[in-house]
């Protein structure tokens, strides 16, 4: 179940990744465009505003619906394992702890999901920007500037960072009783049931212990 869990979570920061390296090839590479064509800045200053207001929004649409989609992941995630979290409490693992538990798992997940979120990007901005250009110039080839990595890898590990705040700050308030509240399931898939206090007597506590200690 774990595997499942870093499968979905990995495919989610390759997602977000993968969204705003689109949008930044596409923006840089048409930048590069207007410079090949000669357009001045002074003559499409309304253009090149109203172009960075439409980019703005759409990464910070990107990025919002990025973080709802990890943060509610790690959130599940954290619910599930709310007994390994409650035992790390009775240990005495502390807050901070906790929270750096939740925030290395997050990192190593990000070691493959933001790579693969900006090649898969990439290459879909290499399909999308020929057709975008191809009625203005075909000299345009799409931009390999490192911002565009550097930013998309950046705002990828901003947005994880945020998203994993809640779910961290859930795990390091779970307290041991709280943990407990969750019965495990037995070994025939049900739920386990606690043992009934009903109806107990000295006669009945004695044959039990009798029966716990043969040796008796």
């Amino acid at each position: 179940s774990h595997k499942h869990r870093n499968i979905v979570a990995i495919a989610a920061i390759a997602l977000t990744t993968m969204m705003v390296t689109t949008v930044f090839a596409i923006g840089f590479t048409l930048l590069d465009g207007m410079a090949v064509l000669g357009v001045s800045a002074g003559g499409s200053g309304a253009g090149e505003a109203q172009a960075f207001v439409i980019a703005l929004t759409t990464v910070g649409a990107l990025l919002g619906s990025g973080y709802l989609i990890i943060s509610n992941i790690f959130e599940a995630s954290i619910t599930q394992d709310i007994q390994y979290y409650g035992l790390l409490k009775t240990i005495g693992t502390t807050r901070p702890q906790l929270k750096k538990i939740i925030r290395k798992q997050a990192w190593r997940l990000c070691r493959i999901g933001i790579p693969v979120g900006l090649l898969i990007g990439y290459g879909i901005a290499g399909f999308v920007v020929p057709k975008v250009l191809a009625s203005v110039s075909q000299a345009v080839n799409l931009s390999i500037n490192p911002l565009l990595f550097a930013g998309s890898a950046v705002l990828a590990l901003i947005t994880v960072f945020f998203s994993t705040s809640k779910p961290a700050r859930t795990a390091s308030k779970v307290s041991p009783v709280q943990a407990l509240k969750f019965m495990p399931e037995d070994n025939n898939g049900g739920a386990m049931t606690k043992r009934s206090s009903h109806n107990l007597n000295p006669k009945k506590m004695a044959g039990a212990n009798i029966k716990r200690n043969r040796k008796l």
